[in-house]
C-alpha cells in the first residue's frame, strides 16, 4: 500500500488543522500495475532486440569495407 500524506490543512475560524492522507494500491490497481509492468519489460525489450540487430548490421558492414578495402574478400 502507497499513503501519501499532504497538508496540514487549517481552518481559519476554527483553529483545526488536519492532514490530506491518500492511500493507493487497492486490489483492483493490482491487475494495472501488472499491466503496465508487462508494457515496461517489453519496451526494454524491444530496445535491446533493436540494438542487438543494429549493432550486428554496423559490424557486418565494418567488416565488408575492411576486407574490401585489404582486397581481402572472397566470393
Amino acid at each position: 500500500m502507497i499513503k501519501s500524506k499532504f497538508g496540514p490543512i487549517t481552518n481559519p475560524k476554527t483553529g483545526m488543522s488536519k492532514d490530506i492522507v491518500i492511500n493507493a494500491l487497492s486490489k483492483e490497481s493490482l491487475k494495472d500495475i501488472l499491466i503496465g509492468g508487462g508494457i515496461v519489460m517489453v519496451g526494454i525489450t524491444y530496445l535491446a532486440l533493436s540494438t542487438f540487430k543494429n549493432g550486428a548490421k554496423a559490424f557486418e558492414t565494418a567488416e565488408y569495407e575492411t576486407l574490401e578495402s585489404l582486397d581481402l574478400f572472397t566470393n
